[in-house]
């Protein structure tokens, strides 16, 4: 597991691009260390605690348990209709007894959780754009819709405007548009992680950001909740976080209009 014990201030490890068409965007870190400094140590307490109690000896089904919940968590923030039954269902499928749109978005949620728990045993594995394009790839095969094509990057025509969001959950907002400015920022969120990553900025700080940011890029038409999701995962489990990077797509769900 990385250090968990957050450096001075990071406040300063900060980003700025200039894009052609949406003005600049800026990466920061946007707290003090002394601001969540007391919430990385009772996480990290309670983590130990976790890890060291008779609940680890049952790992396996404690595994299948917060998979099957974190599909029907994920798949139903983004509309999905199956119950936490059905989805445990349809996860025990083979692709050839796929009989509708819903089981196949829960199918490819586990594919997508799968490629993302063997990337981050891969000794050296680091984030990349080609990893957050297969991931993509993943989560929207065979699902049908008008723009959407699995592992290409959005690049709105003029007469096409994506917007994000609505009113009753923070507001609507409009992610970059062209496509070389999306090209442009998802490269420099990876760098800036980096620097987060290269200054022991532990994952529990760099995974949320990285979610935030991605999902402020919006660089898919289709399946950006879900795969923000997936990456913030894998840099928890990365750093050595078993369960929980599964499980907050239950919480979420359950926190979505908090």
């Amino acid at each position: 597991m990385d250090d968990k014990i957050l450096p001075g201030d990071c406040s300063d490890i900060v980003r700025r691009i200039d894009t052609d068409r949406f003005g600049p965007f800026v990466f920061q870190p946007g707290f003090t260390a002394a601001a969540v400094a007391l919430g990385l140590h009772r996480v990290e307490d309670a983590h130990a605690r976790f890890v060291a109690s008779p609940l680890a000896q049952v790992a396996n089904q404690l595994e299948q348990e917060v998979i099957v919940s974190s599909v029907f968590g994920t798949n139903t923030i983004e509309g999905g209709t199956l119950s936490e039954e059905e989805t445990a269902s349809a996860l025990a499928l083979d692709p050839q007894q796929l009989h509708a749109v819903e089981q196949q978005r829960a199918l490819n949620i586990k594919a997508a959780y799968d490629f993302s728990r063997t990337a981050a045993k891969t000794p050296g594995w680091s984030l990349t754009t080609q990893f957050i394009v297969d991931l993509h790839r993943l989560v929207t095969a065979g699902i049908p819709h008008d723009d959407n094509r699995p592992g290409l990057i959005r690049d709105n025509p003029k007469t096409r405007v994506t917007l994000v969001g609505d009113a009753a959950h923070g507001g609507r907002y409009r992610p970059p548009q062209y496509g070389r400015d999306v090209e442009r920022l998802l490269v420099a969120l990876i760098a800036w992680h980096d620097d987060l990553q290269a200054a022991a900025v532990p994952a529990l700080i760099r995974a949320p950001l990285v979610h935030l940011y991605y999902e402020q890029i919006h660089p898919f038409w289709d399946g950006n909740g879900r795969v923000g999701r997936v990456i913030e995962a894998t840099l928890l489990q990365a750093a050595g976080y078993r369960y929980a990077p599964f499980a907050l797509a239950r919480y979420y769900l359950q926190n979505i209009d908090a």
